[in-house]
């Protein structure tokens, strides 16, 4: 092992430990603060039932001001504030700590509402029923290889049929590019 490897795998471990800090806290928030905030919420009629330009500014800043905490970066509110705006607007944002911890706090408050919200079983779309976002990702998952549509942003996901793309719709397999490689064997690629 050469010492390039031995960095990553530190560094990956340390942004494990930190990811699973940040998740502990959002369980936590949830516990403490989850019952106040499902009574605040107003899901809409149909999907997506809370979409991100919808979420309480209230309640993402409490989140995150609590997960940056955690991670020992104080933010004034007003840059928090700020920063959500652009983030709702579509802007990128550039700070990578402040992004991460904005993205688990989405994705805790998605969590929150999905428990609290209507039932998504018989959802068949390709655009994440709680945030709205458009799924760029789905699974198989064991032991039968039940499809699962993935939200990048909220975390959340929900099934799908087996066959067919999550952009097209398209069922016809000769219409679709398949993508493997033997570094990540049982993972394809359907473009």
């Amino acid at each position: 092992m050469n010492k390039m490897e031995i960095v990553v795998d530190k560094t990956m471990e340390e942004a494990y430990q930190t990811y699973s800090l940040l998740n502990e806290e959002v369980a936590r928030w949830q516990n403490e603060r989850g019952s106040y905030w499902t009574e605040e919420l107003n899901p809409a009629e149909t999907a997506p039932y809370y979409p991100l330009v919808d979420f309480p500014e209230r309640v993402i800043i409490e989140l995150w001001k609590r997960l940056n905490r955690v991670i020992g970066v104080l933010v004034p509110e007003s840059v928090l504030r700020g920063t959500w705006s652009e983030f709702i607007a579509g802007k990128p944002v550039a700070d990578p700590e402040l992004v991460s911890c904005l993205q688990i706090t989405v994705s805790g408050i998605a969590h929150l509402f999905n428990a609290s919200g209507p039932d998504l079983d018989k959802y068949e779309g390709t655009g994440c029923p709680i945030c709205g976002e458009s799924a760029a990702l789905s699974l198989l998952t064991p032991p039968y290889g039940k499809r699962r549509l993935h939200c990048t942003l909220c975390r959340h996901e929900w099934s799908m049929t087996s066959v067919g793309c999550i952009r097209c719709g398209s069922g016809d397999a000769s219409e679709q590019n398949y993508l493997t490689s033997g570094e990540f064997p049982g993972i394809e690629v359907v473009a």
